[in-house]
């Protein structure tokens, strides 16, 4: 809960219900024990419970977003320029139903133009070196005229 408005009282009235309900040891065990209690009573879950449950799992997915988030962005100053402007390039290939090997059946776009490529050996696409070599020496010829 925010504490809402400035007067004295309501600042109070606030610090003391965050000291009741702060997680202290004897707070933690009542709690314990009287999930307990409900436990052996045959209760399942009471809505207060739930309702804690579904908060708490919403904060957690909000969380795990923003990570991702900031972990995409981070990940986004390392890319190379060539990662940008290439990705109707190349497309994922047919997989497997029995295990999450792919069959490869093109040349992995970034491996032809830097000799190495971010995903290595998980790559969807087919590293190969004759292949490289073929489409530098296409580049080469096609800058050179």
């Amino acid at each position: 809960k925010i504490c809402v408005g400035n007067h004295p009282d309501d600042i109070a009235a606030w610090i003391a219900e965050r000291k009741k309900r702060f997680p202290t040891k004897e707070n933690v065990k009542k709690k314990v024990e009287k999930k307990e209690k409900r436990r052996k009573e045959g209760a399942l879950y009471n809505q207060e419970d739930m309702q804690q449950q579904q908060h708490n799992k919403k904060i957690k997915m909000e969380r795990k977003k923003e990570d991702m988030n900031g972990l995409e962005s981070l990940m986004a100053g390392y890319a190379s320029s060539s990662d940008d402007d290439d990705d109707n390039e190349t497309s994922p290939t047919t997989t497997t139903t029995t295990n999450t090997n792919f069959h490869k059946t093109k040349q992995c776009i970034y491996y032809l133009r830097n000799g190495k490529c971010r995903h290595e050996s998980n790559c969807r696409f087919i590293h190969d070196d004759d292949a490289r070599a073929a489409h530098l020496a296409t580049q080469q010829s096609q800058q050179n005229s």
